[in-house]
């Protein structure tokens, strides 16, 4: 159980900067990988946006690591197509919204470290996935998520020992040790990596 609000997002750049340069990519691209499946939910009940546009740029992030070089054209363009299927939450009313944006974000992000290599971008990546995890367990929690409410301690604790944020902080302790053992990238290896650590939508 997580034993103080945010800790774990804080614990992040230590233990990224441990990785090298694909090592961080590859855990960006995992973490957005894990928010496809609220995208998808968006995009099947708001009927807008593209659930392509994230699965390409996450693609795109992933053959970054085992297969370089990609232009940094092609990259900017799924960038661009990662923005134009991102949501403004305050053109929803659907709490949905918000996710999305979130999943948006994660990919723009895996292609953004995989561009620059920092651990800023990895970080900025796994702690949407986490505040993602966080904000779900928030609008569990509340009676009705159309009514304003004001977060005290209590409800903030509830929401991060919540399971699905004990889970999003598993995946990202277990990837991160399994990418400190990774001495050579290949398809294998990223299949394996993904397959563990990704999103179930792989399998669909």
């Amino acid at each position: 159980m997580t034993s103080e609000y945010g800790a774990h997002v804080r614990q992040l750049p230590a233990r990224l900067t441990a990785l090298d340069a694909n090592g961080r990519a590859a855990f960006a691209a995992l973490c957005a990988e894990r928010l496809l499946p609220y995208y998808r939910w968006f995009h099947l009940t708001e009927h807008w946006g593209s659930l392509a546009a994230l699965s390409n740029a996450i693609e795109l992030a992933w053959r970054c690591v085992v297969d370089p070089p990609v232009s940094a054209q092609e990259i900017a363009e799924a960038r661009a197509a990662v923005e134009a299927a991102t949501p403004d939450s305050e053109d929803f009313r659907s709490g949905l919204a918000s996710r999305a944006l979130d999943a948006s974000a994660a990919a723009s992000y895996a292609l953004q470290c995989r561009g620059d290599g920092s651990v800023d971008s990895a970080v900025a990546a796994g702690e949407v996935a986490w505040e993602a995890a966080f904000g779900s367990e928030q609008t569990r929690l509340l009676r009705d998520p159309s009514v304003a409410h004001i977060a005290v301690p209590s409800d903030l604790a509830a929401a991060g020992s919540g399971s699905l944020v004990i889970t999003e902080e598993d995946h990202q302790d277990k990837s991160l040790t399994a990418l400190r053992s990774v001495d050579a990238w290949s398809v294998e290896t990223a299949h394996n990596l993904r397959r563990r650590f990704g999103s179930p939508l792989l399998d669909a």
